[in-house]
């Protein structure tokens, strides 16, 4: 944990307990984010964590379902049924009911290894529905990481 300093901003990179970690932008002076620091180190002793690590408890296969819902609106008929497609078959089966907010890189890197006959094209298309469902997760602010980056 610590905070430092990029251009003209300073951030705090905290460690939340439970091993995740979060670097959050806090402004141009240091002092707020010193006092930001202690603040958040309190409150990770007392176990009151902030709300940025507070998480929504969605499913993954919850959030699939809906994410497809929408996208059925915005894709073409194929590129849906792509899509649909890949989620039953490969990304829900493997993620099933796991929080997404709990969806780290080492899972995403398990689904790769699992995908490992397929060809690197073919892996490609898999992953493109999955990177797009946890961007949106992020911009929904549901996850706050893109474990699929």
């Amino acid at each position: 944990m610590g905070i430092y300093k990029r251009g003209r901003k300073w951030y705090v990179d905290v460690s939340d307990g439970t091993g995740r970690r979060v670097r959050r932008s806090i402004g141009h002076s240091k002092h707020v984010a010193e006092t930001v620091q202690k603040d958040t180190e309190v409150k990770i002793e007392k176990g009151q964590f902030l709300g940025i690590f507070d998480a929504d408890s969605t499913s993954f296969t919850e959030y699939a379902k809906d994410w497809l819902e929408r996208k059925k609106v915005t894709v073409t008929q194929s590129t849906y049924r792509d899509y649909r497609s890949t989620m039953d078959v490969y990304a829900i089966p493997h993620f099933g009911k796991t929080p997404l907010c709990n969806v780290a890189y080492r899972d995403v890197e398990e689904f790769l290894e699992k995908l490992s006959k397929l060809s690197a094209k073919r892996k490609n298309n898999i992953m493109v529905p999955v990177k797009c469902l946890f961007n949106d997760a992020k911009r929904r602010e549901i996850s706050g990481r893109t474990p699929a980056s």
